[in-house]
Formats: C-alpha cells, structure tokens, sequence
C-alpha cells in the first residue's frame, strides 16, 4: 500500500498533527474536504483511507472500489454499517484505546459530581475518588473505556461488576477484583452503572423502565454511551419515581440536564496534546500494521449483540456468550 489519504473536517485536532502524519512511513497524503460529496474524487485510486466517520456515509464508502483499509479518527462511527465493510475484506482501525484515558476521566468527574449531587458522602482521609471508596462498579460493555476505567480507579477499594457479550483478553484485565455478571445481576449488585456500550441496532433504547427497576435505590447511573442507548422517557420516570439516585450523561440534553438528579456534560472535543499524540501513534501503529499484514493493535469490530425480542437476547443476560 503506497499511501494513505486522511480527509478531515471536524477532527481539528488531528489536523494540527498533519506534519506528523505526513512523516509517517509509509507517508500520509493529508486531503482536506468540507462535505462527505468532496472524499470519493480525491480518494477514489487510494487503497487506503484515514478519516473522520463524521464525513463518512455507507454510500460514500460503497463507491470506493478499490479501499483495502479504513483508519476512522473518533469513536463516533455508529452511523456505519461496520459489517458490510468487513465484509468487503476492508481493515478497519480506530483510536478507541488512545482516546480512552480522557474519556474516562471525564467520566469519573461525571460520576463524582453526581454523587456530590445527590448527597453522598466522601470517605474522610482517602486522597483520591472518595465517591467510589467501597462501592461496586458496574461496567456495561467491557472494551477499552471499560478496562480504562479500572485502571484510573486503581487504589480505590472498588469491586468491579461486568457485562458484555465478548469474552475479553484475559490479560487485558488490569485487576483480578472483576467479576462477570449477567445484566441483570450488574444492575442489581452496582453502586455505579457505567454505560459503556457502542450504539447498535440492538443496543438502542437497551435501558428502559425494566432495567432501571433492577437498580439500587442509591445507585448512580453513568452513560458514557450515544443518548439512544437510554429511553431518555423512562429515564425521567425512573429518577421521579427514585428508582435510582441520580444519573450522570456524557452529552446535552436540554430536559434531563435541568434535572435536579443529572449531571450533564458533553465528552471533550478537543483531547490534552499527549492523548492526541497517543492517537497519531495509535493510527501510526495500525498502519505499519497494515503496510506487514499483521492485525491491527486498535481493530474496530462489529460486534454481534443479540437481538431483543429473540431468545437469544434474555438468554444473554444469564449466560454470556464467548467470541
């Protein structure tokens, strides 16, 4: 593969990595367009594509004959129809685990603002995360933001509760205090329900009335998810009727954010430099991967959830099935 094309818009910070993009061996030609209409022409010849998801549709994608790999800039690529692209033998890599760090910070200042939200008390004497000393944490979706958040949270006295329908490396896991659970136990058992899932067919409108009544009347409830993971109306119905104590959201939502029980604030657009540069040498990585025919340090895969409404959903929540 001669030469990457990365055509950008929105990801700015990206853009101001160009230099370090263009050193990159084999080198990246870096294009930039201002509509999903301006990526085939200058892209069409080039095997290999580096680009904000947001410029990207099904579509666009389809016209791309010749695209061996695509390299997406964000984590906010749920729009994409990953399978058909795997499908074409496409290699798909991401910045999941690069952006991950800033990711869970804001998620843990999340959670800890709600928690002094709604009253609970901190731990005395305890330098770090007083909000979560002692509790249970529950992780819904155990990818890379999951194992993050273990690892930040590292010193704490936590236990930690997890749901997902992969099994995960067994060396990726940063403390052997985790326990996998169905969703029904995580939700029963958790102090702090962190809502880490991609947005799926099968994951939109996962958490409704039902899986709220599970919760503990003190939990904390944390999506760090797409807003259509939730129904955000039973979300507002379980907060009145205190079903849980208090939820924090990693977006804008003009009803919920006037909540007296929500903290609410959108993921950073713009990461601290050394994460930024954390990604460029993510993307670096996967594409000296790509350049030997090796697999991907940081893949995006789509994952095969099951399906509400078909037994295999319910079964799902009691016994989680294996890669």
């Amino acid at each position: 593969m001669s030469n990457t094309n990365y055509v950008t818009d929105t990801t700015d910070w990206l853009y101001s990595y160009r230099e370090q993009l263009e050193r990159l061996d084999p080198p990246v030609e870096v294009i930039v367009v201002d509509d999903t209409t301006g990526i085939a022409p200058v892209v069409s010849d080039s095997p290999g594509l580096i680009a904000d998801p947001a410029l990207l549709t099904d579509a666009t994608l389809a016209n791309l004959d010749g695209l061996q790999s695509l390299q997406l800039t964000t984590t906010e690529f749920h729009h994409l129809d990953l399978q058909a692209l795997e499908s074409r033998g496409i290699v798909l890599g991401g910045v999941n685990r690069a952006l991950a760090p800033v990711a869970v910070q804001h998620l843990i200042d999340l959670a800890a603002a709600t928690a002094r939200l709604i009253g609970h008390p901190g731990v005395s004497g305890v330098p770090t995360f007083p909000e979560f000393e002692n509790k249970v944490i529950g992780i819904v979706g155990y990818g890379y933001t999951g194992l993050e958040l273990i690892r930040q949270l590292e010193g704490t006295r936590c236990e930690y509760t997890y749901v997902d329908v992969r099994t995960p490396a067994r060396v990726d896991a940063p403390n052997s205090n985790v326990r996998r659970l169905t969703l029904d136990r995580v939700l029963v058992e958790s102090d702090y329900v962190f809502i880490l899932v991609p947005l799926t067919p099968q994951t939109r409108g996962l958490f409704d009335l039902r899986e709220f009544r599970l919760m503990k009347p003190e939990a904390v409830l944390v999506n760090g998810s797409h807003p259509d993971v939730i129904v955000a109306d039973d979300l507002l119905t379980a907060l009145g009727q205190d079903l849980f104590a208090g939820a924090a959201i990693a977006y804008r939502d003009d009803e919920l954010e006037s909540h007296q029980k929500v903290v609410a604030l959108s993921y950073p657009t713009t990461p601290p430099g050394h994460i930024a540069e954390r990604a460029i040498g993510s993307i670096a990585e996967n594409l000296d991967a790509i350049r030997l025919d090796r697999p991907l340090p940081t893949p995006v895969e789509s994952i095969d959830f099951p399906v509400a409404g078909d037994p295999s959903f319910w079964s799902s929540r009691f016994t989680p099935r294996r890669a």
